[in-house]
């Protein structure tokens, strides 16, 4: 058996390497933009290959569905608008988001914890993440907080406009994916059931800001390989 598996959503994303993340030693099945279910499904049809199991909790409001061979993540209504003319699945997912998930937020709520059960009951060791506030779980520090610490007052702009882009990879920097690996390596060998940690560890984190927010007009601040 292989050591340890990564569930969830852009916070284990994989998809680049341009610095060591919390994650970077584990095999990791995250997918940026994913729901619940598809880590759910990942985990399903990959924990027994695995002696540890860590799997982030992603805003039960999400809703990704198989296309074929792959899936299609409908993260939220803003996504699916920017999205519609690429497929008929994001205008469908526009519809949705308008229409059917703003009356069914308890049940989503409650398929999400159903889905986290049935997780314990096969992997009791498992190390749940949570990522956001509306997440299923206890009220611990989660990632979107901790990111948004870092984040403080700079205001990110999108690829098409103009103003900073947040090149964090996983939404952290690189001494904030240090801070995390520390404190999952010590929750695992505790056999805890959620990571639980301290604001206090990212309250005066010192970093570069230039290397992580950067211009988009601004050629010579680009990292080559982003």
């Amino acid at each position: 058996m292989r050591k340890t598996a990564v569930f969830g959503d852009s916070f284990t994303d994989p998809t680049s390497d341009r610095y060591p993340t919390w994650y970077c030693d584990y095999d990791t099945f995250g997918k940026n933009g994913s729901d619940i279910y598809y880590s759910y499904s990942m985990f399903l049809d990959n924990q027994d290959d695995y002696d540890k199991i860590i799997f982030a909790v992603t805003n039960p409001l999400r809703h990704s569905r198989e296309d074929g061979e792959d899936w299609i993540h409908l993260t939220n209504y803003d996504a699916c608008i920017s999205r519609k003319d690429e497929s008929v699945i994001y205008k469908a997912g526009v519809e949705y988001y308008t229409h059917i998930q703003t009356t069914s937020v308890q049940r989503e709520h409650t398929f999400a914890q159903l889905m986290l059960n049935h997780i314990r009951s096969i992997r009791p060791d498992t190390l749940f993440i949570k990522c956001f506030k509306n997440c299923p779980g206890p009220d611990l520090l989660t990632f979107g907080e901790i990111s948004n610490i870092e984040r403080g007052e700079t205001i990110i702009k999108d690829w098409d406009n103009d103003g900073l882009i947040d090149l964090r990879m996983a939404h952290f920097t690189r001494e904030t994916h240090d801070i995390i690996r520390f404190e999952i390596d010590k929750a695992l060998l505790g056999n805890h059931k959620w990571l639980n940690m301290e604001p206090k560890l990212f309250a005066n984190l010192e970093f570069d800001k230039t290397e992580y927010f950067v211009d988009i007009n601004d050629k010579k601040n680009w990292r080559n390989d982003v």
